[in-house]
């Protein structure tokens, strides 16, 4: 594995993720905000051909020094628009730029949002590794607590950073970017490369269980989000795993291997993302209809929960745990269950995400708008046209 750019603009843009904007406190006219420029490049893709052309443009093979064979529709329209200007007026062209808006359409909706910043790959503490190797480590951090190393964004700015699978609010990271001479002189770090420190505080815990095997968390430095994480992050405090797993002895038989493949067969992370988010959205709901942060402390504990057990499902492949997943969901599911006509009523932004990962809807459910970030998306690209 390695670091690697985003695709989007030259590597400067990276996709947000409905995770993250529903944790978010965001107000409709914020998200108005943040939706905004990516509601003005679909529009500017469907009214300029040359905007397009861009969108979809394929790499020049620069070893050959000519274009691969035209095999995708894609690559057809890119030829053809740089062939002739009478082409944009052409059937072929007008049903290519509705499907590709219509995807683009549905990108947004599922929280696709493109905002400035990237996927770093997280390195911590190596300049302090490296003391210990030759016996000069004291303990002390070269960061320090709050900091982080990236040459993507300008030091001294505060950044946003988020891992997934990303849970509540308390996931939610802000740090602060400082130069490292140590860091530059001895790692050959990238723009895609973040240099972060655990050394007394918890930011392996906050980032929901991060390691250095490869992780990854997605940074931006979008002004307007930053506040949003600001207006909350004393507040909700970190949800940290402190279960215990159980030690098992096992052999390299085909006893001990088909019994580890059935406990580990059915994997509760997507429900349990899913039933955080549906909390999140009820939490949210509730604050911005004028109930306190206070009243709503013990929804935002059980919300911790899941985040905990968004743990013990990735690790179920390394360790057991006496944890039964399937009993905390639903315990929670039918604390939490709010009906009307006796149905399930969820948020509006999660018909979406049902009808996205192809499952049909049920009628035992009903969708409402929620007073969360999420479904104040809903509402802006459903009222938005060109």
């Amino acid at each position: 594995k390695y670091e690697k750019q985003p695709h989007q603009f030259g590597g400067r843009l990276v996709q947000a993720h409905y995770q993250l904007f529903n944790t978010l406190q965001l107000s409709y006219d914020e998200m108005q905000s943040v939706l905004q420029p990516s509601l003005d490049y679909i529009s500017a893709v469907r009214r300029d051909p040359a905007v397009l052309r861009h969108k979809i443009q394929y790499p020049f093979d620069t070893g050959s020094g000519e274009w691969s064979s035209m095999d995708s529709k894609n690559e057809i329209v890119f030829r053809m628009l740089g062939i002739n200007d009478k082409f944009p007026h052409t059937r072929l062209y007008y049903d290519f730029r509705d499907d590709l808006i219509r995807g683009e359409i549905r990108n947004l909706k599922r929280g696709h949002v493109l905002i400035n910043g990237n996927y770093s790959t997280i390195m911590g503490n190596g300049i302090e590794m490296l003391k210990e190797s030759i016996g000069a480590f004291d303990g002390s951090s070269s960061l320090g607590v709050g900091n982080i190393h990236s040459k993507r964004f300008d030091y001294g700015k505060t950044i946003l950073c988020s891992r997934s699978p990303h849970v509540t609010v308390g996931n939610i990271l802000l740090a602060q970017n400082v130069s490292s001479d140590d860091y530059d002189t001895y790692f050959n770090t990238t723009n895609e490369i973040v240099c972060i420190n655990s050394i007394n505080e918890n930011i392996l815990q906050r980032l929901n269980g991060a390691d250095f095997d490869s992780d990854t968390m997605l940074m931006t430095d979008h002004e307007l989000l930053i506040e949003a994480a600001k207006r909350n992050y004393d507040t909700f405090k970190v949800p940290t795993n402190l279960t215990t797993s159980v030690k098992t002895c096992r052999y390299y038989t085909d006893e001990d291997k088909a019994d580890l493949d059935v406990k580990t067969s059915v994997n509760k992370i997507g429900e349990i993302i899913n039933l955080s988010q549906q909390l999140n959205s009820l939490m949210w709901d509730r604050i911005n209809r004028g109930k306190s942060v206070d009243s709503c402390m013990g929804l935002y504990l059980d919300i911790c929960k899941l985040a905990v057990l968004s743990n013990v499902e990735i690790d179920r492949a390394k360790r057991e745990f006496v944890i039964n997943s399937s009993t905390e969901i639903g315990l929670l599911k039918k604390k939490y269950k709010i009906s009307d006509d006796n149905r399930t009523v969820k948020p509006m932004f999660f018909k979406m995400i049902t009808l996205e990962n192809g499952f049909a809807l049920s009628d035992n459910v009903q969708y409402k708008y929620f007073n969360t970030s999420m479904d104040y998306l809903q509402k802006i690209i459903s009222r938005f046209h060109f």
